[in-house]
């Protein structure tokens, strides 16, 4: 399946359950420029700009993005720093190279379910960020309670990749599928990232998920 059509088209709410993290705060100042990668209908960007923050949102679907910019327009004369928001694909940004001291991705690598893309899109991460960079990430980690065991065999069977599985209407087996999400294990990341950026902390983390139920997860701090 492909994950981009997917969310391109997805006419639900955005399912968004992972907060910013206390390390954000910590290694990001307000004078750096920020870009959030699928940033839906710009909750993140929103919230940081409110503290104070510069934000470029990006969002695969149209629909989220004019949403967005409904509130940037209203925001953006009310407080000093800026939001906006731009219709756009991870794997190929209209940014020119350099152009982000920050790459925010806030429970967003969770999305991208085709395995190649992986790789392509942490690339053009890489191409964006200015030398010294921040990649800042937030995701999903592979939970071996009954429950998400239960869903990484089972539907290993339809996604061919343990750890992807079906996020389905009210978590009903039998519901209608809704999205497809993989959940890392540490290592994985790694090996994704060390090719390209230097990793400066990784640290474990409790999340909520879509349907309520608690998954591990990591916080993780790249440098270009």
């Amino acid at each position: 399946m492909n994950s981009h059509h997917k969310w391109k088209h997805f006419n639900r709410k955005t399912p968004v359950s992972v907060p910013l993290d206390k390390l954000f705060y910590e290694k990001v100042s307000h004078d750096l420029n920020i870009l959030d990668a699928g940033c839906g209908w710009g909750r993140i960007a929103l919230q940081l700009q409110r503290e104070g923050y510069n934000v470029t949102g990006f969002d695969i679907n149209p629909k989220n993005i004019a949403s967005a910019n409904e509130f940037a327009q209203k925001f953006n004369s009310i407080y000093e720093n800026k939001i906006n928001f731009t219709v756009a694909n991870a794997l190929n940004l209209p940014y020119e190279d350099e152009s982000f001291d920050v790459y925010l991705m806030q429970a967003f690598m969770t999305t991208i379910v085709d395995v190649d893309d992986r790789l392509s899109i942490l690339m053009e991460a890489q191409r964006i960020l200015k030398t010294g960079g921040i990649l800042y990430i937030a995701d999903f980690g592979q939970t071996w309670d009954p429950v998400y065991k239960k869903r990484y065999l089972s539907d290993y069977k339809v996604t061919g990749e343990m750890c992807t599985f079906i996020v389905r209407e009210n978590g009903n087996p039998d519901g209608v599928e809704i999205y497809r999400a993989h959940h890392y294990s540490e290592k994985e990341l790694k090996n994704l990232l060390r090719p390209l950026f230097r990793i400066d902390l990784i640290e474990k983390r409790v999340f909520t998920s879509y349907h309520g139920n608690k998954v591990n997860g990591f916080i993780v701090i790249a440098s270009k």
